[in-house]
């Protein structure tokens, strides 16, 4: 018996019996339709940001309405420090923070490279993990226009 005869035994085997065949291809199909509806409400959108702007300038005022107008986020403040934007993380006020550093808009201007900095509470991956995509997403759209 060659290889393909054997495999075509095999499959006429799993067709015939009726429990392994509904066990087989409807399980798959049971599975994939019905095991994801509990969790269609849980992904995580519009993940309160608050900011840290440093620089003030019109350039890191449109990086804030860049995230702002993100589907994944959306800005419910600013501060002044980085230890104000961790107490409205551990308090529950926001998901994450941005930090825009001082001379932002100049060192682009200028060629230089500029580290933006984020965070989130990392409590909650799928959380975080919106915050960060989302942030890195406005700023690979930021980078475009400037």
């Amino acid at each position: 018996m060659t290889f393909w005869q054997c495999m075509l035994a095999d499959f006429r085997a799993i067709v015939t019996d009726k429990a392994i065949a509904i066990t087989l291809f409807g399980g798959v199909l049971f599975y994939s339709v019905l095991y994801p509806l509990p969790y269609l409400n849980q992904v995580p959108t519009e993940q309160r940001l608050v900011v840290v702007d440093l620089d003030k300038s019109s350039l890191s005022r449109k990086m804030v309405r860049y995230a702002d107008t993100s589907p994944k986020l959306s800005v419910v403040g600013e501060v002044t420090s980085i230890e104000s934007a961790q107490r409205w993380i551990e308090t529950g006020r926001a998901h994450g923070l941005l930090v825009i550093p001082p001379r932002f808009r100049a060192d682009l201007l200028q060629g230089k490279g500029v580290t933006l900095v984020y965070g989130g509470d990392a409590n909650y991956f799928l959380i975080y993990s919106a915050v960060a995509e989302g942030l890195v997403s406005v700023g690979i759209d930021m980078a475009k226009w400037v």
